[in-house]
């Protein structure tokens, strides 16, 4: 039912290796029940509704690079990370696999290999562990440049500007979702 969805993910700590593949593809090659849930469910419900408003809907990809565990300090650059006070910084370093995570590398490894892509919106579904319990970060305020909510805008910023940064490619104003949990 739904062809026009084309899955791929990169190999983390919560994904298979996912070359790009159809659906009922990923299905036969038993490697569909490891992709993001979210991220499908998204396609799907993005289908079913350009299907009632235009009567059909394009094809539509699907690129999965979460790494679970991870704080959204991992998934932007220095530069963003010194314009907000009150960040975890010291919570992004450590082992990641067998890699060193320097707290960018992240955003070095899953997100820098993909903003040559031409792409039309973004879903972002983090935060747990900027906000568990035990983390010592804060939610901040954007408008004082502090903690989680100086970061998220920044990541929005920087994502946006960097899909955009070629003329006629991915739209500056694209849409970023972002999914939260509540704490």
């Amino acid at each position: 039912e739904y062809d026009n969805i084309r899955l791929y993910g990169l190999k983390t700590n919560m994904n298979v290796y996912q070359p790009w593949m159809k659906v009922k593809d990923a299905v036969e090659e038993d490697t569909f029940s490891s992709y993001s849930a979210t991220c499908y469910y998204f396609a799907e419900k993005l289908t079913d509704e350009l299907e009632e408003s235009e009567g059909s809907a394009p094809a539509i990809g699907l690129v999965h690079t979460a790494w679970g565990g991870s704080p959204i300090e991992d998934w932007v650059d220095d530069d963003t990370l010194a314009s907000c006070s009150e960040v975890c910084y010291e919570q992004s370093k450590g082992q990641v696999g067998n890699f060193d995570r320097l707290g960018y590398s992240l955003f070095m490894w899953n997100t820098l290999p993909y903003v040559n892509m031409t792409i039309k919106g973004w879903i972002w579904y983090q935060g747990e562990n900027n906000m568990g319990w035990q983390s010592p970060c804060k939610l901040g305020n954007s408008a004082r440049n502090q903690g989680y909510s100086c970061l998220l805008v920044g990541l929005v910023r920087l994502w946006r500007n960097l899909w955009s940064a070629t003329p006629g490619t991915t739209d500056p104003n694209a849409p970023f979702g972002v999914v939260a949990l509540p704490y």
